[in-house]
């Protein structure tokens, strides 16, 4: 990061200097805005693949704490859903038919308004 704000300080316009940092680290001027694929370093070592080791302890800990977020989610997922009714048969229980009577009241109302 330090090396990014030095080459943006480098540079003698402020389009430069804002091109330096948001454009890819290998742009200068006069090049693309990824910069130009001949100057970058040819990697052919392979990298070493990252995947740490936990102890079973961790394991364990994460398996049961992911369960628990994932059964809380459940629960406050289906109290807070309110569900969605558009026609009679698509809601179930009284309260459901109750609102959906309602708001086809509330629509023959107003289509008996409109001329």
């Amino acid at each position: 990061m330090r090396e990014v704000f030095r080459k943006a300080r480098s540079m003698t316009t402020w389009g430069d200097t804002f091109r330096a940092l948001f454009y890819g680290p290998g742009w200068f001027p006069g090049t693309p805005r990824l910069g130009d694929p001949d100057t970058f370093p040819d990697v052919k070592a392979p990298r070493v693949k990252y995947n740490p080791e936990l102890p079973r302890w961790q394991e364990i800990y994460v398996l049961i704490h992911f369960i628990i977020i994932l059964l809380l989610h459940q629960k406050w997922i289906t109290k807070l859903a309110v569900p969605l009714c558009l026609t009679k048969e698509g809601c179930s229980g009284e309260q459901n038919n109750h609102h959906v009577l309602h708001s086809e009241e509330s629509r023959n109302s107003q289509s008996q308004m409109t001329p």
